[in-house]
């Protein structure tokens, strides 16, 4: 089931056409705001923010886009110049210019301006001025957005939060004797590759197991969609809570950190239905959870997507257990993570199934008895928290 992540993550990556498109958007858009009349003169740098920043960018599924997420940042003071709606405008009008020359939709959102293109991708710019805090984590890239809604400037730190989830990845939990002897048939040439490349990016992995099954979950109600942001904060928080501890496989860590994830969103209940915080570990005021307050039903959407997530992959962990056979696998899989999964698990397990009648590897399975499958019911639908290069949008 290990090699079964790897496989996954790795047929929702990006292809060579679809980077190279990101990346002529993301440097043309750069050079533009860079060179601008009135923004030009108070520009520090155009830089990317999100899923590339930190490694957890997936295709697009179903309705999702594709899209570029950019940061404008600006010039300590800029916010004394312009009050929040005035520097939105701004940096609209500079990309409404931007959008007349090369043919393309324009929308104006709340904290940034979104261009559209064809052949569904979209690039958000948001306009971040720089203002260093001496104190907290990552100070020195401490920043202001402008907020139309709230018409004032909202603490905000993308270049801190990329920093801190790639520390923490950097930090690998302890796995018992059944990944150790994986590492030792590794090394001897007898284990299936896919089985210890997990380990090379593990966390990464597991953000982008959680972010693909919620594409092919919301696929047809992209509006209803958590945030990346919200997956990802909550993933590498229950990732940090898991080092202490010693796991079986990297299935098991997935399913520890999958059942904690909500424990991280406070849950506070109001007259008009529940509000959500989630601290920003870079940015105090910044509440992550924002967009899930938008609705009751993106709320209840997000329970139950992440208990879905749980017998789903319970379910897959049964199937492998079972023996029933490569072809229920692989099916399983093409329902929770589309077809381009299907088939990257079907060429792993064949590799693997050839490899072991060739006398070169053995395949070490994940017995269903696995302590996962006794997290399920541990896991309720509603859970109340504890007291407590490149771009690529998380939202």
């Amino acid at each position: 089931m290990s090699g079964a992540i790897v496989a996954i993550t790795d047929a929702h990556a990006l292809t060579e056409t679809q980077r190279d498109r990101l990346t002529s958007a993301y440097e043309s858009i750069g050079q533009f705001l860079s060179e601008h009349p009135t923004l030009g003169g108070v520009t520090v740098e155009v830089h990317p923010q999100g899923s590339m920043l930190i490694g957890t960018s997936t295709r697009p599924e179903g309705r999702t886009e594709m899209d570029v997420d950019l940061v404008l940042l600006l010039k300590p003071g800029v916010q004394d110049q312009f009050n929040c709606r005035q520097l939105l405008d701004v940096v609209h009008q500079a990309m409404y210019e931007y959008a007349m020359r090369h043919d393309l939709g324009i929308e104006q959102k709340r904290r940034c301006v979104q261009l559209q293109y064809a052949d569904e991708m979209h690039a958000d710019v948001t306009p971040v001025v720089h203002s260093p805090k001496l104190l907290g984590p990552h100070g020195d890239t401490f920043g202001l957005v402008p907020d139309r809604e709230l018409s004032r400037y909202m603490g905000t730190n993308p270049k801190g939060y990329g920093l801190w989830v790639n520390a923490v990845a950097t930090r690998t939990p302890l796995f018992g004797k059944r990944v150790a002897d994986m590492d030792a048939l590794a090394k001897a040439g007898v284990t299936p590759l896919p089985s210890i490349e997990i380990f090379d990016r593990l966390l990464a992995r597991i953000i982008q197991i959680l972010k693909i099954h919620r594409n092919k979950y919301f696929a047809q109600m992209p509006d209803l969609a958590p945030p990346s942001v919200v997956i990802t904060t909550t993933a590498v928080q229950s990732y940090l809570a898991a080092l202490g501890d010693t796991f079986d496989t990297p299935l098991d860590l997935m399913m520890r950190m999958w059942r904690d994830m909500p424990t991280y969103i406070q849950r506070r209940t109001m007259p008009r239905g529940e509000h959500w915080t989630l601290g920003n570990p870079t940015a105090a005021e910044d509440n992550l959870a924002d967009r899930m307050n938008s609705s009751p039903d993106r709320q209840d959407a997000f329970d139950d997507w992440h208990r879905t997530f749980g017998v789903d992959v319970l379910g897959m962990i049964e199937l492998a257990g079972q023996n029933q056979g490569m072809d229920a696998l692989c099916k399983s899989v093409s329902t929770l993570f589309g077809s381009r999964a299907e088939d990257s698990v079907s060429a792993a397990l064949c590799a693997s199934i050839n490899g072991h009648r060739d006398g070169q590897m053995i395949v070490v399975p994940v017995s269903a008895d696995s302590t996962s499958a006794s997290l399920l019911s541990t896991a309720p639908v509603r859970m109340k928290s504890q007291p407590h290069r490149f771009f690529g949008r998380d939202e």
